[in-house]
């Protein structure tokens, strides 16, 4: 039994630095959950529970893990609709982070499973918890304007592109548009609108809510987290839908759901500005 036990704790301490150990003492299983390819991933079982490690040797992944767990510690306020994060520490090849598993699954898969119906009970669902975090208050930095400061972070990256690069890769109508061209009409569109600041998500897609029992138990997936124009997240939110739900009609429960009566034409611009920033990332 010591022998065993033993070997649980080797085959621990290979994914978990020690500075971590002690947060999920003796571990019964490892799932490897299908995750992006930013991070890597695992659901680590034991007598204590279940909690989720993150790992990445990426250097700006790195920055971006920090990141989730600073916003994860900002918003404890909100557990347990949040994670509750444990630690995170240094590793030999990056950087790793610990926190409490949200039990549940990813919305696009129990939209898979559910009547037409259901479906709109369960967006109706996703709105009014995007509702919910735009009404989250933490102590964390605003920004004094964030529409300009995201166009000329967007604009710098498309710039360290070749001459001529087109949006790629968003899955969206946007892709095969000339980058330059659609960040102009951007730019050229911007002094038109305001800011409407609140606490955002940063990348409100499906798969980061959680749904148990028809129910949704949390949001995961926070390094993007900060104040920001709610239309963004608004944005990200039919972007993803319009991956998984054809029927436009799904976009109208959302809206109204969550109490967005202005235009659909009105979240166009965000959704362009959502296209830009996932083909110019890094």
């Amino acid at each position: 039994m010591k022998k065993a036990h033993n070997k649980k704790t080797a085959s621990l301490r290979s994914v978990l630095p020690e500075k971590l150990v002690s947060y999920v003492g003796q571990v019964d299983s490892i799932e490897h959950p299908p995750q992006g390819t930013a991070f890597q991933v695992c659901i680590l079982s034991s007598p204590h529970g279940r909690f989720i490690l993150k790992q990445t040797d990426s250097p700006s992944m790195v920055n971006a893990l920090i990141k989730e767990c600073q916003i994860l510690t900002a918003l404890q306020h909100y557990a347990p609709f949040v994670a509750q994060p444990l630690g995170d520490a240094e590793t030999d090849h990056g950087h790793a982070f610990l926190f409490t598993c949200i039990e549940g699954d990813p919305l696009h898969v129990a939209l898979n499973h559910s009547s037409a119906d259901e479906r709109h009970h369960l967006i109706q669902h996703y709105a009014q918890s995007l509702r919910r975090v735009h009404g989250w208050a933490p102590d964390l930095s605003q920004p004094t304007d964030w529409l300009t400061q995201t166009l000329q972070w967007v604009g710098t990256n498309i710039q360290a592109k070749s001459r001529g690069a087109c949006v790629a890769g968003t899955n969206s109508r946007f892709d095969g548009e000339d980058a330059q061209q659609l960040l102009a009409k951007l730019q050229a569109h911007r002094p038109s609108l305001s800011n409407d600041l609140v606490f955002c998500h940063g990348d409100y897609c499906l798969p980061n809510v959680i749904i148990q029992n028809a129910q949704v138990m949390g949001i995961i997936d926070w390094s993007l987290g900060g104040y920001a124009d709610r239309r963004f997240d608004l944005a990200t939110a039919l972007f993803s839908m319009r991956l998984s739900l054809p029927d436009s009609d799904y976009l109208t429960t959302f809206l109204q759901a969550y109490g967005y009566s202005e235009p659909l034409e009105t979240l166009e611009f965000f959704e362009a500005l959502h296209a830009l920033t996932c083909a110019f990332w890094q």
